[in-house]
């Protein structure tokens, strides 16, 4: 019929809707780790009026990775292949703070020194089975793509260890941008002293990033709290 997309053009359609890097995970569990990311990521944006940080993001971002339209994946690994070839640097001086195990080793910022500390968690269902799923889901980053931001890496979905320079790819105002950080710890289903399972990911801002901090995803699991997920930041615009 006229107007009805043939068989060619459909499978061309669904292809590249497959490929499109904003579509949120599916699921119930995939919602849950959606909403506490976008709460706290809500939370934990820049405290400057926006044509400040409008300044700052235009001061310190690259000129070829500011752009009022989105760049491309292609685009993007290239920029991360470039960071990994001459190892960038954090740019600020305690990156790594948030990679522990044991939290009374915790050391980092406050805010008398300008620094934003948040910490948030949500207890997500009480099965062991939920944590494994949730796992995954952190271990990709899967939980962050949405459509004004989300997580790249040089390898299309591939496993993320210590060391790997990520970027999270996020539109300011008119303007999309390129925030290098450096993944400093993956812990996967680890067992803490009194029993616990926990798998973390965490990560530090480089160079070119629009804020300066760490970043940890976390998953706990044990008979008496459940699965919780927990997201602690601790971050300061750069």
């Amino acid at each position: 019929p006229q107007g009805v997309p043939g068989p060619r053009r459909c499978a061309a359609m669904a292809a590249r809707r497959a490929r499109l890097p904003c579509a949120p995970p599916q699921g119930a569990l995939a919602g849950l780790l959606l909403a506490a990311f976008l709460n706290h990521g809500l939370a934990m944006g820049p405290a400057v009026p926006p044509a400040a940080a409008l300044a700052q993001l235009s001061m310190s971002a690259q000129l070829g990775d500011l752009r009022p339209w989105r760049h491309t994946d292609t685009f993007i690994r290239k920029r991360l292949r470039e960071i990994e070839a001459v190892e960038e640097v954090p740019n600020w001086d305690a990156a790594g703070c948030l990679a522990v195990r044991e939290d009374a080793n915790l050391t980092h910022p406050g805010e008398e020194e300008g620094y934003r500390v948040l910490r948030r968690s949500l207890n997500i269902r009480p099965t062991r089975e939920t944590f494994e799923e949730a796992t995954e889901y952190i271990m990709r980053l899967d939980m962050c793509n949405v459509g004004w931001t989300r997580f790249m890496q040089t390898r299309n979905r591939g496993k993320i260890e210590p060391g790997h320079v990520i970027a999270s790819v996020s539109k300011w105002w008119m303007f999309w941008t390129i925030n290098p950080c450096r993944v400093t710890c993956v812990d996967r289903c680890v067992e803490l002293e009194d029993g616990t399972l926990m798998s973390q990911v965490a990560f530090t801002t480089l160079r070119g990033h629009q804020l300066e901090g760490d970043e940890r995803f976390r998953l706990t699991y044990n008979e008496w709290d459940g699965c919780v997920f927990e997201i602690m930041s601790v971050s300061k615009p750069h």
